[in-house]
């Protein structure tokens, strides 16, 4: 079996605006609207794909996945 995508992937940063930039910017996704978890949390789209950011500290997140 051949995978075609994923949706959704999120993505832990120590710095969520820069990430957020270099995946607008350079790789051309759109930011969506995103639900409020009480942390730091972007999510952006790419076609019908979509991927979460959340800002993290020192650790793996247990968000992570």
């Amino acid at each position: 079996m051949k995978v075609l995508g994923f949706n959704p992937l999120s993505i832990g940063t120590s710095n969520l605006d820069e990430s957020v930039a270099f995946y607008q910017d350079v790789l051309g996704m759109e930011l969506i609207p995103t639900y409020n978890f009480g942390f730091k949390t972007k999510y952006l789209r790419c076609g019908d794909l979509q991927l979460h950011i959340f800002e993290l500290e020192d650790h793996v997140s247990v968000r992570q996945h």
